[in-house]
C-alpha cells in the first residue's frame, strides 16, 4: 500500500468576539516569523490539537486561548482531495469530538480514518515480549504523528517520552517496511508459539499433579516411583481383578439375603400384609394432613379478615362518640357568618327554640331526644355487628 501525501493548506481559529483569524500555507517550506511570545508556536499547537490530540483544550493550548476562542478549523489536502477538520470545545457534547463535514468522530475512529486516508496499514506491534498476548497493540495515528510534527518540547529526541517499541514501529511504518516486519503471519506464528508454551506449561503441571496423587489413590508398591505405561497397566489389571472379586462377593450376599427373605415369607406372610397396610394408612394420613392444612389456612385467613372488620367497627364507634361529644359542645354556638356568602350575620329577634338563621324550630325536648336516639341507634347497630 502506497502512502498518500498530506498538505495543510489553512488554519482558522474562531474567537468569541471579532472576525476569524486565518493562517495560510503554501506548498514547500513555510516559515512563521514574528517577535517572541506573539503566538507562533500556538498556531502549531492548534493544528496538533485538531489532528487528534486527546488532551483537554486547556492543556493543549492554554486557559486564556480556550476562553478566547470557540473553535478551530484546519483545511488539508490528502491525495488531491480537500478534507476539513474542526474542533468545537464550546459546543454542547462536542468537546472531545473531531468533526469532518459535520460528522463527529471519536479519537479511535479518527485514528482509523487518518490511516485509511493516508494509505497507511493498520499495524499491530509488540510492546515488550511478543510471546505475551497483552503486549500486542495497534499503531495509532497519533503515534505516527509524533514523528512527523516535531513539537518544541520534543526537539531533544526523536519523540520525547515515547516508548522505544512505538518509535521503532512508527519509523518502520514511515519507511514502508512495517507490513513485512509485523505481518499477520508473524503475529500468527507468535500466537502459535505462545499457545505451545501454554500447552507445555499445562503438561508440566498435569504431570506434577498426577505424580503427587496417583500413588495415594492406588497405594501400590509398584507405583512408588515414576509412573510408566507398564506399571500403570499392571495396576489397572490388579484393580479390575479386585473389582471382579468384590462383584462376586456382592452377588453372593444378595443371594443369601433373597433366600432369607423367601424363608421368612413362607413361615409368616403377615409382615408383608402389615407393611402394605401401614403404607396405605400413611398415605391416607398424608392426604388428611394436606386437607387439614388447607382448612387451617382458610380459617386463619378468615380470622384475619374478621379482625380487620373488628378494628374498622371500633374506629367507627370512636368516631360516633367524638361526633356526639362535639355535637353537645357546638349545640349552643351561634353561626356568625353566612355559610353561603361568608358575610357576617346581624343580630335577629327570633322565637325561642327557633333557628335564628332559617327561623325554623330546631330545639326542644323532642329534637334533643331524637338526636340522642339517632346516635344511640348507630352505636347499638355497630355493637351488635362487633359481637
Amino acid at each position: 500500500m502506497t502512502a498518500k501525501p498530506l498538505f495543510i493548506k489553512q488554519v482558522t481559529r474562531i474567537p468569541e468576539t471579532g472576525p476569524p483569524e486565518t493562517l495560510t500555507f503554501q506548498r514547500g517550506i513555510n516559515v512563521i516569523v514574528g517577535a517572541p511570545n506573539t503566538g507562533k508556536t500556538k498556531w502549531l499547537a492548534m493544528i496538533d490539537f485538531v489532528l487528534g490530540d486527546r488532551s483537554k483544550v486547556e492543556e493543549a493550548l492554554s486557559q486564556d486561548l480556550a476562553k478566547k476562542y470557540s473553535s478551530i478549523q484546519v483545511v488539508t489536502e490528502i491525495a488531491g482531495q480537500e478534507v476539513i477538520f474542526e474542533r468545537h470545545w464550546k459546543r454542547r457534547g462536542a468537546r472531545g469530538k473531531i468533526f469532518i463535514k459535520d460528522q463527529s468522530l471519536s479519537d479511535d475512529k479518527f485514528s482509523t480514518f487518518m490511516l485509511e486516508q493516508l494509505g497507511m496499514p493498520v499495524v499491530s506491534f509488540p510492546k515488550g515480549n511478543p510471546q505475551e498476548a497483552r503486549n500486542w497493540s495497534d499503531l495509532s495515528w497519533r503515534m505516527v504523528l509524533r514523528h512527523i510534527y516535531r513539537q518544541e518540547r520534543f526537539w531533544n529526541d526523536i519523540a520525547d517520552k515515547q516508548p522505544e517499541s512505538e518509535q521503532r514501529a512508527a519509523l518502520y511504518l514511515l519507511l514502508g517496511i512495517a507490513g513485512w516486519l509485523y505481518s499477520e503471519e508473524y503475529e500468527q506464528i507468535t500466537a502459535k508459539r505462545r499457545e505451545r508454551q501454554q500447552l507445555v506449561q499445562a503438561r508440566r503441571e498435569f504431570l506434577l499433579i498426577f505424580q503427587s496423587i496417583y500413588t495415594r489413590v492406588l497405594e501400590d508398591q509398584g507405583l512408588s516411583v515414576a509412573a510408566t505405561k507398564e506399571s500403570i497397566s499392571a495396576a489397572i489389571d490388579r484393580v479390575e481383578e479386585s473389582t471382579s472379586q468384590i462383584t462376586l462377593q456382592r452377588g453372593e450376599i444378595i443371594d443369601e439375603l433373597l433366600s432369607d427373605i423367601e424363608t421368612r415369607h413362607l413361615i409368616d406372610p403377615a409382615p408383608k400384609t402389615s407393611l402394605a397396610d401401614l403404607s396405605h394408612g400413611w398415605q391416607q394420613l398424608q392426604l388428611r394432613r394436606a386437607a387439614n392444612d388447607k382448612h387451617l389456612e382458610q380459617a386463619e385467613r378468615r380470622i384475619g379478615e374478621l379482625r380487620e372488620y373488628q378494628d374498622t367497627i371500633d374506629l367507627e364507634l370512636a368516631r360516633l362518640e367524638r361526633a356526639r361529644v362535639a355535637g353537645n359542645v357546638l349545640t349552643d354556638l351561634r353561626v356568625t357568618n353566612c355559610p353561603v356568602c361568608d358575610q357576617q350575620l346581624g343580630r335577629r329577634d327570633t322565637a325561642e327554640g327557633s333557628c335564628f338563621l332559617c327561623l325554623q324550630p330546631w330545639s326542644g325536648p323532642d329534637a334533643d331526644f331524637i338526636r340522642q336516639e339517632r346516635f344511640s341507634f348507630e352505636e347499638d347497630q355497630l355493637q351488635r355487628v362487633a359481637e
